[in-house]
């Protein structure tokens, strides 16, 4: 569930929280929305070989980004924290229009370019190619 927000009026509301790791391309791109909504929220940096606690209390799969908006409300997916922010805070309507098309970039990204993309960075794990090849192969996208 996602809580919806009058972007004109925080009172009352409760800081939220991010749970994030730097590296990470999806929570990257949770914190870029948040700069871009210039959303004030408290910053939980995480080890990912040492996850706290209270990630897993509101969100038991353990990944990053989750965004914890009140009590109860939780958005746990980098899309739909992006989402979250551009339903109420997208000043310049970068998300207004063709979001169809918008939408299909952004799973291509996360699906196949993403993947083959950790092949790349990651050639050592992936030696099925190498270095090179695996460049190739991203390159084709």
């Amino acid at each position: 569930m996602i809580l919806e927000l009058n972007p004109d009026s925080d009172l009352n509301m409760e800081i939220p929280i991010l749970y994030s790791f730097r590296r990470c391309p999806y929570a990257m791109r949770a914190r870029m929305s948040l700069f871009y909504g210039k959303i004030k929220y408290e910053h939980r940096e995480i080890l990912l070989k040492d996850r706290p606690k209270a990630l897993y209390a509101i969100s038991p799969k353990g990944t990053v980004p989750v965004l914890k908006l009140c009590e109860n409300k939780i958005i746990d997916e980098s899309i739909e924290i992006m989402r979250w922010v551009m339903k109420n805070y997208d000043k310049d309507g970068w998300y207004n229009y063709k979001i169809k098309k918008q939408d299909e970039l952004i799973l291509l990204n996360d699906n196949s370019f993403k993947k083959k993309l950790d092949k790349y960075k990651y050639h050592i794990r992936f030696p099925e190619h190498t270095f090179e090849e695996h460049r190739k192969i991203i390159s084709e996208d």
